[in-house]
């Protein structure tokens, strides 16, 4: 029989996304219930009046609790991505699997690898959560290159760090996240993925930055922890 004490289970490392989320659920969900509950005494009151009435009220209704949904999943994303033990993983091995399962050939992208990345690099991670959090990485800078071009990976290894470094370039760039941060937002905004990449990153000990650079293109820098770090766990 599984043992009930909860100091058996594993622990997790908040990643200071969760309560920042729980705080937006609670305000994100008083308006929007509030905002049904008004709509919904209008649409009762005007039925015998009014039957069209009804119908656009509930639409609005359905529209608020879209917004507390979205709201709701920020914050399942924050609880559900750390990491409950950090272990050594290679950084290189990661990155060529996620690449060669990308679709970066079909959109007319080239994959380029600066040297450092082409030896082993370990890193202190969550083989999983990294495969996962770089491929939606890599997904979003393919989105922001409809006419081709290159993603060039950089690394910077350091003592306790290591810096990776996405640049995407080409021909035409799109904005990455249509000028908004992967810091958590308004739920009616649909940037749940880069929200999901932020505390992906977070709850590896990790962290991101996202730099839109014009018709430059857009670099994105990932700062992850060595195993040797003297944080690790």
């Amino acid at each position: 029989m599984g043992s009930s004490d909860p100091s058996a289970e594993p622990s997790r490392q908040l990643t200071g996304l969760e309560s920042a989320c729980l705080r937006q659920a609670i305000h994100d969900l008083r308006g929007p219930l509030n905002t049904a509950s008004i709509v919904l005494d209008v649409a009762m009151a005007s039925a015998a009046t009014d039957p069209s009435l009804v119908s656009k009220k509930l639409s609005l209704v359905v529209q608020e609790l879209h917004r507390v949904g979205r709201m709701l999943d920020h914050l399942v994303a924050a609880s559900e991505s750390a990491a409950p033990h950090l272990a050594p993983v290679d950084l290189a091995a990661s990155l060529a699997a996620v690449s060669r399962a990308s679709k970066a050939p079909a959109r007319g992208v080239r994959l380029q690898f600066d040297a450092s990345l082409a030896k082993p690099l370990q890193i202190l991670s969550c083989a999983s959560r990294l495969a996962r959090a770089l491929g939606l990485i890599l997904d979003g800078c393919l989105a922001t290159l409809p006419d081709g071009g290159e993603v060039l990976f950089e690394s910077a290894p350091g003592t306790a760090r290591i810096r990776l470094v996405l640049t995407a370039q080409g021909p035409r760039v799109l904005p990455l996240l249509d000028g908004k941060k992967l810091g958590l937002t308004d739920a009616s905004h649909r940037t749940s993925d880069w929200f999901l990449v932020r505390a992906l990153i977070r709850g590896m000990s990790g962290d991101i930055e996202v730099e839109q650079r014009g018709e430059l293109g857009v670099r994105i820098t990932l700062d992850l922890p060595r195993t040797h770090s003297p944080h690790q766990r």
